[in-house]
């Protein structure tokens, strides 16, 4: 191992790009310059002292990191440390015909300009579950790592990090997490998977992850899009971390929740994707947000807002069409929403009956009083002074 441990993380990088398994990983967590370089380049919540970084790599290297009393404080600078490690270990690789997008709507956009082109389409989710997810993590890692003490380390901050979610006592965000750098790694080394795969079938392909989701399509016949389906499983077959299906683009097929539909323009001789919102997800969110029932035409009240405010109700209900509405604003069908809109409004007028001991009807017409006939809840102030609360129309987000 080079003294210099900037030096070792470029030889581990090249040693890595030319397909070798690293072999001497915990080690490097020894090297002092190593966490002062990391925290010179970021700002922690708590001041990190010489004493408490000589106290943290003493445990380290006895193997008793659980028992030192700074691992509160010094954990941020301990998951940044393994990301430099683990992100020379798994470069990114340079990506062509590829978008991974941070956000559904620009996935979606990518998609509706790029997959016109292709015939057969492979839609897919990478499953971390978190009851396999440190089995999975720890085959995928193994893949390129070859330390025992490091992979069990791995192990070891994960399990902690599931313990301190249940017992609540560290508060961890994603960013600060060694699981969520782990699954980052992972879903990018899936990318690099793909391309090098379609690399070797020499055909074109096209690919849109957004987290977990991805879609591949394929310019070429339906056995390329098998054979790229079997080269994935048997790559990840040890992890089975894939549900992949295969459908030509002409067919009715769902993303991100989205149902994607090919339609042609007669008069510009154009094919096009049209982006819609599943009739049947529609369905299902009226009845998971407790608004009611489709199929049985019923409406609901929502017992657990009873005891809440009128004015909270009111921002709760605005809150999930205002979610619901930005979520599908790619829809050519939004007029769908229209549905979900009803049977919120009914909900909510419900739900205000039911706290004020009253009937819907009732309830109904004093709201819409002096409000142009919207439905609108009133808030006295503490100055004497009424705050109007409006309930959301599709409209007034169109």
């Amino acid at each position: 191992m080079a003294k210099n441990p900037l030096q070792q993380l470029d030889v581990i990088y090249n040693a890595s790009r030319k397909g070798r398994k690293i072999v001497d990983c915990y080690r490097l967590l020894y090297k002092r310059s190593l966490w002062e370089e990391v925290l010179t380049q970021k700002r922690y919540n708590h001041h990190i002292s010489t004493h408490m970084l000589d106290e943290l790599i003493n445990t380290l290297k006895q193997g008793k990191w659980t028992h030192s009393k700074y691992i509160h404080s010094t954990y941020p600078l301990l998951v940044d440390v393994l990301k430099v490690i683990l992100v020379h270990i798994y470069p990114s690789l340079e990506q062509r015909n590829m978008f991974v997008a941070e956000h559904v709507h620009d996935a979606l956009s990518y998609l509706q300009k790029t997959f016109v082109k292709v015939t057969w389409c492979v839609e897919g989710t990478i499953q971390l579950k978190d009851v396999q997810l440190i089995t999975q993590l720890t085959n995928f890692l193994s893949r390129k790592i070859d330390d025992e003490r490091f992979m069990t380390f791995i192990v070891d901050l994960i399990t902690m990090e599931q313990r301190w979610e249940k017992e609540r006592t560290n508060d961890l965000t994603d960013k600060t997490m060694v699981r969520s750098i782990c699954i980052s790694i992972f879903l990018k080394q899936v990318d690099c998977d793909v391309q090098q795969i379609w690399t070797n079938m020499n055909r074109t392909i096209y690919y849109v992850r957004c987290n977990e989701h991805f879609r591949i399509g394929v310019c070429g016949r339906k056995f390329d899009a098998l054979t790229l389906v079997k080269h994935m499983n048997q790559l990840y077959s040890v992890s089975k971390a894939f549900e992949m299906n295969i459908s030509h683009l002409s067919s009715l097929s769902r993303f991100l929740r989205y149902d994607i539909v090919v339609k042609r323009d007669a008069s510009r001789n154009q094919t096009f994707i049209s982006l819609q919102i599943p009739y049947t997800e529609m369905k299902q969110m009226i009845r998971k947000l407790g608004y009611g029932d489709v199929e049985q035409k019923k409406i609901f009240h929502r017992p657990k807002l009873v005891h809440k405010s009128e004015p909270s109700i009111i921002r709760i209900f605005n809150a999930e069409l205002l979610r619901m509405t930005s979520y599908y604003k790619l829809a050519s069908n939004r007029s769908l929403l229209r549905q979900l809109y009803y049977y919120a409004e009914g909900s909510f007028v419900k739900t205000i009956a039911c706290k004020r001991r009253s009937t819907s009807r009732k309830v109904a017409l004093k709201m819409r009083r002096n409000s142009q006939g919207r439905l609108m809840i009133w808030d006295k102030q503490k100055d004497g002074t009424e705050v109007g609360y409006t309930f959301l129309k599709l409209r007034d987000l169109s």
